[in-house]
């Protein structure tokens, strides 16, 4: 039990990181580079949106090549209509700018979800109440798992305000490399949705409690860090 928990950490986790290394690749680099080629970077942008949310959502509900085939097919024919519809107008700035496209491709990869997961989960798609309970199930994740990022980003800065009071600048040079808060950003996402996958049947604080443990190792470590080299650096800087 404990070899798959630690399993299926690693592979969202995995993931995750993947999806913010591409994330990074896309703003960072192709932007750029794709300047003069808008819908084909629009076609990307739509496809990695697409796909990555589909696959953490569809994972752990669904077997790994089960949601990674679904994930892959929704994010082609997704980013096909939507680049498609792109084709109505002659700048793609003009295309953006009624705000319809990210609504429209919002919903596109949204609502087929809890449709996919209750065909594969329940055998049949059109049972409304585990429609209901798939939707909610998808909310409560990502939403307790984009949470716990955001917690975890923080104990991240708390902890280089810490270290830097004692000379230890590890942290900061580590963020300033170009792909690492990407990195950092989706495998914590991973993590916190292979947790809550875990934890699926309990909507209640025993979630916010399990999440929140993941931290303490890293707490402990900055902790104990800080206190072998507060009497060699001094208080002169702690408040």
């Amino acid at each position: 039990m404990a070899d798959k928990i630690a399993s299926g950490r690693i592979t969202l986790a995995a993931i995750g990181a993947l999806a913010g290394l591409c994330q990074w690749l896309l703003v960072d680099v192709l932007a750029d580079q794709m300047v003069d080629q808008p819908r084909l970077f629009l076609f990307l942008v739509s496809l990695y949106g697409t796909f990555f949310v589909a696959l953490l959502a569809l994972i752990g509900p669904l077997s790994m090549p089960r949601a990674a085939l679904w994930s892959g097919a929704q994010a082609v024919i997704v980013a096909g209509l939507f680049t498609w519809s792109s084709l109505r107008f002659d700048m793609l700035e003009a295309f953006l700018g009624t705000g319809h496209p990210e609504v429209a491709i919002a919903i596109l990869t949204l609502v087929p979800l809890p449709f996919a997961m209750a065909r594969w989960v329940d055998g049949k798609w059109s049972n409304y109440s585990a429609l209901f309970t798939h939707s909610w199930d998808i909310v409560v994740r990502y939403a307790a798992a984009w949470v716990f990022v955001g917690v975890a980003w923080g104990v991240v800065m708390l902890s280089d305000a810490l270290f830097k009071l004692i000379g230890i600048d590890v942290i900061q040079q580590l963020l300033e490399i170009e792909p690492v808060p990407y990195l950092v950003t989706g495998a914590i996402l991973g993590v916190a949705l292979a947790v809550v996958n875990e934890l699926s049947d309990y909507v209640s604080p025993y979630l916010v409690l399990r999440l929140l443990r993941l931290l303490l190792p890293v707490v402990l470590l900055v902790s104990a860090v800080f206190l072998l080299a507060l009497p060699f650096r001094g208080l002169s800087h702690l408040f």
